[in-house]
């Protein structure tokens, strides 16, 4: 399953997986899409870098920017 989402006026592709994944790391979908519907201007470059953040701060490595 791919999901798409447009953030300001961008089209983001998200594939199932990954849409599981940033859930684990932001929260649930419905909070995920509170998030984006308060703030448009979140943009991928800004859950990338959160999922980083998060991710050194439980001491794992980040995911490449590749697999997103």
């Amino acid at each position: 399953m791919i999901i798409f989402l447009v953030v300001k006026s961008d089209l983001v592709v998200i594939q199932e997986e990954t849409l599981t994944k940033l859930q684990g790391f932001l929260g649930s979908a419905e909070e995920l899409n509170q998030r984006l519907k308060e703030n448009i201007t979140y943009i991928k470059q800004d859950l990338i870098r959160e999922i980083h953040d998060n991710r050194l701060k439980r001491g794992n490595i980040p995911i490449p920017q590749s697999t997103l």
